[in-house]
């Protein structure tokens, strides 16, 4: 906003034409404002016409220059040159200014910044330069350029966004085999029991089946039967396994981390066989590979402004679950892979999978018909049950460590000039401007400093004794000082002090009535009858005591969530009515942001009396108080109210500037400040 004795409106009635030059020197005697004119814009004789009310001098002075394509260029403490659009370049400077990234990519953000200001006709190119070993960059641009520049890169230097996974894995295993039972014969013997044949009957194809008999002869029969061997068989097998892995991960926004627990087991792949020849079948050499089993996890999340977790992540589980036949280098391996993409909630725990098998497998082999016999048919065959049950959970937890804090300022529109004209500030920016830097000026040259001198220490003074005086007697002496104790004793003189006239210098501490002597004006007298004699030291005098005022935050300040508003109460307990107050506060600008400032009842603020601050960026406000017109000024009681936000949850925190408060009572006079 404007400052007040500025906001004064007008109206600008010249429909039929004025010269350009009286009517932006006439504005400008309303905004103290010092304007030279381009002598190469011929802009004394041209005439301009326009008609506005109820506007302002700054708003009307920046209407004129839009209409009759005019620009202004700062060229001092309040004094403008103006020029026509054309000559821009000539006048418009150029500033150069390194901005350090606290979290962002130097590369990213120039990207970035040449993409939004891009080169257009009247617009030169923004010169950015970066440098990655201070992780900074360097703009060279106009200075409503580089503002423009700095609130988008606060908006995109934010605090990068970290995360970490909490997996855990649940695998039970369960086997149940059962084999009882006499097994006649397996599958091969079943499958070769003897046969006719001529002459004589054979095993298969190599021999015949009488020829391990010792009975001779009987390899001529045509007819032979062998049968098969009996194994009785009693097996109960039972087990009961139990998977729990539990990892952590930390990973950046949009990055890949990953992470692997397991070991590397050994697998034969071939053999071949070495030095073999016609004395000599070689050696039979193996190849061995090793095959990685374990958990192995991939993630890359995404985490937004509301600290949701956007996770694309894959999990493989490879487990050794048995071997392959009587070899201990062929082992059969379990592969369970889950790939996917989920949002989950912070702090949430989201089932990813959840995997429930159950193999049931019943079988026997034997003597056919006999096997099915209930009961007797285990005489003939040993059943096989076997029942396997596996259940399998995968949870995954995200818990945000730090997110990426979204301000209101960061989401505003900011205007960027039209597409043939560079962004030109306006000029009641630039007093605004203007006033907050004279405002800051003058702040800091009010002292707040007191000096209070303590009294000098007292002199060992000499005894003066006086020479030719001492009574013969001492014991006379003592006497008479005996007799007369309510006398005051007179010092002794010196005769050489009487006889040279000099007055001794008197070194005895003396009380100096400031107050008195500040407040109270009296005439001096010449007679040394009437001098009045110094107030003693320790009298308590309230006339000379200078006013205090203490100020405090409430002991109890309340917890605030993001986004949640409140008004923070600044109390003041004084001796003296106040009149005006300058006020510092200090605070955590990355907790919270202060959106306003309210009078309190000692200067008189009703209902929503808004004071705006002079100075409210980078954790610092600065706000200047006064008493309401028409309101009685009192000591104590609220002094101001603050209206915060909360970016961050949790409590508030604020300290107070002392080298800006300054506090006045209603004579004028300086309070001093307690804590």
């Amino acid at each position: 906003p404007m400052p007040q004795r500025l906001e004064k409106l007008r109206d600008v009635p010249f429909p039929s034409g004025v010269n350009l030059t009286f009517i932006v020197k006439e504005l400008a005697k309303d905004l103290d404002l010092n304007v030279l004119f381009d002598v190469q814009s011929n802009l004394d004789t041209r005439q301009v016409r326009i008609e506005l009310r109820n506007v302002t001098a700054a708003k009307a002075l920046d209407y004129i220059f839009l209409q009759e394509n005019l620009f202004f260029q700062k060229v001092g403490p309040r004094t403008i040159l103006v020029a026509n659009g054309l000559r821009r370049q000539n006048f418009q400077q150029l500033v150069l200014r390194t901005f350090y990234l606290a979290n962002a990519n130097p590369k990213d953000v120039k990207t970035i910044v040449q993409g939004a200001i891009p080169p257009q006709q009247g617009r030169s190119q923004t010169i950015v330069l970066e440098d990655a070993a201070t992780n900074s960059l360097t703009v060279r641009d106009t200075l409503e350029n580089i503002r423009l520049i700095e609130r988008l890169i606060a908006s995109l230097d934010k605090d990068r966004a970290e995360v970490v996974m909490d997996v855990a894995i649940y695998e039970v295993n369960k086997t149940d085999l059962l084999q009882l039972g006499n097994q006649i014969g397996n599958d091969a013997t079943l499958r070769n029991l003897g046969g006719v044949g001529f002459p004589f009957a054979r095993s298969g194809t190599t021999e015949p089946i009488t020829s391990g008999i010792p009975f001779p002869g009987l390899g001529n029969s045509s007819i032979a039967v062998g049968l098969p061997i009996s194994n009785i068989s009693a097996l109960q097998s039972k087990n009961n396994q139990k998977l729990i892995a539990s990892t952590q991960i930390h990973a950046f926004n949009n990055e890949d981390s990953s992470a692997r627990i397991g070991q590397r087991v050994p697998v034969r792949t071939s053999s071949f066989v070495t030095a073999a020849n016609t004395s000599n079948n070689g050696v039979v050499s193996d190849v061995i590979n090793y095959e990685e089993v374990g958990l192995t996890m991939k993630f890359k999340p995404i985490v937004f402004p509301n600290q949701d977790v956007q996770v694309a992540m894959e999990i493989d589980s490879n487990e050794v679950a048995g071997v392959a036949g009587s070899a201990n280098l062929t082992p059969i391996f379990t592969e369970r892979t889950i790939k996917g993409t989920a949002r989950i909630q912070n702090n949430k725990t989201l089932l990813l999978a959840s995997v429930a098998q159950g193999v049931e497998n019943r079988g026997r082999s034997g003597l056919p018909l006999f096997g099915l016999i209930p009961v007797l048919g285990r005489l003939f065959t040993a059943p096989t049950k076997d029942n396997r049950q596996v259940d399998i959970v995968i949870a995954v937890t995200p818990r945000v460590i730090r997110a990426p804090a979204i301000l209101p300022d960061d989401e505003i529109e900011r205007p960027t000039g039209s597409i043939a004209t560079p962004t030109t500030g306006s000029l009641e920016a630039m007093i605004i401007q203007e006033e907050r830097e004279e405002y800051l000026a003058a702040a800091r040259r009010l002292t707040n400093n007191a000096n209070v001198q303590l009294p000098d220490r007292p002199l060992d003074q000499p005894e003066y004794v006086r020479t030719g005086s001492a009574p013969a007697n001492g014991e006379i002496a003592r006497g008479s000082e005996q007799a007369q104790p309510d006398l005051p004793s007179e010092p002794p003189r010196n005769p050489v002090i009487d006889a040279l006239k000099l007055k001794p210098i008197d070194s005895s501490v003396k009380t100096l009535d400031f107050g008195r002597t500040s407040l109270v004006s009296q005439a001096e007298s010449t007679s040394p009858a009437v001098e009045k004699a110094p107030a003693p030291i320790g009298e308590n005098n309230k006339a000379a005591e200078a006013p205090f005022a203490k100020i405090s935050f409430p002991e109890k300040l309340p917890e605030l969530t993001v986004g949640e508003k409140a008004r923070i109460p600044i109390l003041i307990e004084g001796t003296s009515a106040l009149r005006s107050a300058v006020l510092g506060i200090r605070f955590d600008n990355s907790r919270l942001v202060v959106r306003s400032v309210l009078l309190g009842d000692v200067l008189g603020g009703g209902q929503e009396t808004v004071v705006n601050p002079f100075l409210n960026q980078n954790g610092k406000m600065f706000v200047s108080l006064k008493l309401a017109d028409g309101a009685n000024a009192t000591s104590s009681g609220i002094l101001c109210y603050i209206e915060v936000e909360a970016v961050q949850a949790g409590l508030p925190e604020f300290t107070f500037e002392k080298d800006v408060l300054n506090i006045l009572t209603a004579e004028g006079k300086n309070i001093q400040v307690r804590f």
